[in-house]
C-alpha cells in the first residue's frame, strides 16, 4: 500500500474561474509547477493537474487545476488535502537528514545505546 503526504490544503475558492488558493505543506516548491499531478482527498481518489499558478498571495498560491472548470467546483474543494506519493520525495543533499515520513515509528536511541522510545 503506497503512503500519500500532504503537501498542499486547498483554503477557498478564488475568483470565478475555477483558481483555488493552498495553502502549501512542503518545502518542495516544484509540486506546484505546471503539470504536475496531485491527488485530492483522505484518500487520494482524485487526480488533478496543476495548470497554472502564481503568488504567493497572503501566503497561499493561486493554483489553477485543469480539471476544475469554475468556481462552483472550486469552493467544492474547500478543506481538501493535495496529496503525493511518499516515494515521490526527492532525495534530501545531507544523509543526516531525513523527511518525517521516514521517521515515524522508528526507535530513537542515544549515544550509548538507551532507548528513549519511538
Amino acid at each position: 500500500m503506497k503512503e500519500l503526504l500532504a503537501v498542499g490544503l486547498i483554503t477557498r475558492a478564488h475568483g470565478v474561474k475555477g483558481e483555488v488558493a493552498v495553502r502549501p505543506l512542503t518545502e518542495v516548491e516544484s509540486r506546484f509547477e505546471p503539470g504536475s499531478v496531485l491527488r485530492l482527498g483522505p484518500g487520494g481518489e482524485r487526480a488533478l493537474t496543476v495548470g497554472s499558478v502564481r503568488g504567493p498571495h497572503h501566503g497561499r498560491l493561486l493554483v489553477r487545476f485543469r480539471e476544475v472548470s469554475g468556481r462552483d467546483e472550486a469552493e467544492s474543494l474547500r478543506g481538501q488535502p493535495l496529496l503525493v506519493d511518499s516515494r515521490e520525495s526527492p532525495l534530501l543533499p545531507d544523509p543526516d537528514r531525513f523527511w518525517v515520513h521516514e521517521i515515524v515509528g522508528l526507535e530513537v536511541r542515544t549515544d550509548d545505546g538507551r532507548s528513549l522510545g519511538r
